[in-house]
């Protein structure tokens, strides 16, 4: 158990070097994978919204193989097992999931306090660099809904953060860190809604 549980950290703290689309191909819908069933509420996402914004880890003994409370609480939704599916079978679950229920997957945030913005939004303001590179490089998080409030896609979420830390905190290390999310999300078909940079 701890041997898969190292392995899937590995494989997610090196997405981008390690995993490619032809690595997992994503775009196919073996008869393993169930129907999606989102919640009717995005309230009903709170759990997991909660589970991102404290990053907290699960005990090393849980059984599920995993290392955060919200891989744990996302793979419940996607009907996933890391043990049972394998690593394949299990990021693809998850891919439909996301693809499928994304526009009802999002955060009123209880730390942060923002409303309405969706999973990735919520790994931008806690600096959640990891959930974001593995959301968009391995399980093909939708990158282009638009926040029901903020009216932003989360490029322009990224580029907002960007220009505040430009004029309020120019030498901040902070900025290195949203302009690399701003290219990987970019580069991987990201595009901006509120904003025309």
């Amino acid at each position: 158990m701890k041997t898969m549980k190292t392995l899937f950290l590995f494989v997610g703290m090196l997405v981008s070097s390690l995993v490619s689309a032809q690595d997992y191909d994503v775009s196919t819908t073996p008869p393993e994978i169930p129907d999606c069933e989102c919640e009717d509420y995005y309230q009903m996402y709170a759990p997991l919204c909660l589970s991102l914004e404290r990053q907290r880890q699960l005990d090393e003994s849980d059984p599920s193989g995993l290392f955060y409370e919200y891989e744990k609480e996302l793979a419940r939704l996607a009907k996933a097992d890391l043990n049972k599916d394998g690593e394949e079978l299990f990021i693809k679950k998850i891919n439909k999931y996301v693809t499928t229920c994304s526009k009802k997957m999002i955060c009123d945030t209880a730390v942060i306090k923002k409303e309405q913005i969706d999973m990735l939004k919520v790994a931008v303001a806690v600096r959640d660099w990891e959930f974001i590179e593995r959301g968009v490089t391995i399980y093909k998080w939708p990158l282009n809904d638009i926040g029901p409030i903020d009216q932003m896609t989360i490029l322009d979420f990224i580029y907002n953060d960007i220009e505040y830390y430009r004029s309020n905190r120019p030498n901040d290390t902070t900025v290195a860190d949203l302009k690399k999310m701003y290219l990987l999300i970019k580069n991987a078909g990201g595009k901006h809604n509120k904003f025309k940079p």
